[in-house]
């Protein structure tokens, strides 16, 4: 199963100048769980994206933008605000 965000960076750059296919998205996902601040815990998660066949800067401005399509992280701000 591919992460959500690895589709967000395929869907991202579909139609920009730098085509990702399925096979050159690598992302490896940390978990982890911690404490909230409120005596409750939080989940946390960092993503380590590999692009193939981008330069750095190319690959870094890619991954952004999917960020900000991120359903995860949309998902995160609707529950944040809903509360």
């Amino acid at each position: 199963m591919r992460p959500a965000s690895a589709n967000a960076v395929i869907h991202i750059t579909r139609n920009k100048q730098h085509k990702i296919k399925d096979d050159d998205v690598d992302v490896v996902a940390t978990v982890g769980l911690g404490p909230n601040g409120a005596g409750g815990f939080v989940l946390t998660a960092a993503l380590d994206v590999t692009l193939a066949g981008v330069d750095q800067p190319t690959a870094e401005a890619i991954v952004a933008d999917a960020h900000k399509t991120c359903p995860i992280r949309m998902r995160r701000a609707a529950m944040s605000t809903s509360r």
